[in-house]
């Protein structure tokens, strides 16, 4: 139900969005690059999700151009001093809980992911690439972005979710998120559709559920639909650490109320576009 793919993104040629300065440059000091404009399709802005075993990478969307997909995947990061413990020692210390990753190399989306013969989908052509890891949003001087981890290696485990977002498709009328994770550590996303009133928020699932033989399948490869019985699909509906609502499971069957934890971001800004 969720899953589209249509190929290979367009190559644009815009000028000035390269890395002026060598790579090395940026990986080894932690520099941030200059702002870009999101119609470069080389570079793909990730938000890091997971305090405990498992890295998730977010991806940040836009609704036009080639930045419209809603993507999630599990990764680890490697390199000297051991970035993923770096990251979680950080992500525990922390009150705030925004990291972000900035490329230090270019590729589409399309390279990650690949259409399975089933719903869900395979890992793409490209598996690993090089990043600077930061706390708070890279991209945002006002955040004060500070470094964490420089030169890491991103290596990706699975595609959790990826999906293309069409200017077709009806938005739910109920509050939807996709479950995700294993069964000692969850988190929920919204799942966003059109704009302009849509948002991206991910949060922590304060007990983990549990699942059926036939559900722990499914987060296994993917994703488990929540449909909120009552909550309306707004930003103001949204979910809140502390909350505790009842969904449908995968649209169908009742489950308890689901503990909300600690909220790992949210954004409504560049889903308005």
């Amino acid at each position: 139900m969720f899953y589209r793919f249509s190929g290979i993104i367009p190559h644009l040629t815009i000028l000035g969005l390269l890395i002026t300065q060598p790579v090395n440059s940026y990986a080894q000091s932690c520099k941030l690059y200059p702002p870009k404009p999101h119609l470069n399709c080389f570079t793909h802005g990730m938000r890091v999700v997971g305090n405990k075993q498992k890295v998730y990478l977010s991806h940040m969307p836009f609704f036009d151009g080639c930045h419209n997909i809603q993507a999630i995947f599990e990764a680890t990061f490697e390199g000297s001093d051991n970035p993923q413990s770096k990251y979680f020692k950080a992500q525990q210390a922390s009150s705030n809980n925004v990291f972000t990753i900035m490329q230090l190399e270019e590729f589409k989306m399309s390279e990650l992911a690949s259409k399975s013969e089933t719903e869900n989908f395979d890992l793409g052509s490209r598996r690993s690439f090089k990043v600077n890891l930061y706390q708070q949003h890279y991209e945002r001087e006002s955040t004060q972005p500070q470094p964490i981890a420089c030169n890491v290696t991103v290596k990706l485990q699975r595609v959790v979710f990826f999906d293309r977002l069409e200017s077709t498709e009806l938005s739910p009328t109920k509050l939807e998120y996709l479950l995700f994770g294993d069964l000692s550590e969850q988190f929920i996303a919204h799942r966003f559709v059109k704009p302009p009133a849509d948002f991206d928020q991910t949060l922590e699932v304060e007990t983990p559920l549990s699942l059926s033989e036939k559900e722990q399948e499914q987060i296994k490869k993917g994703v488990i639909q929540l449909v909120s019985i009552s909550r309306s699909n707004s930003v103001n509906s949204r979910l809140k650490p502390g909350d505790q609502p009842t969904f449908l499971i995968n649209g169908i069957g009742f489950r308890k109320a689901i503990g909300i934890g600690m909220e790992y971001y949210l954004e409504t800004k560049d889903l308005q576009k």
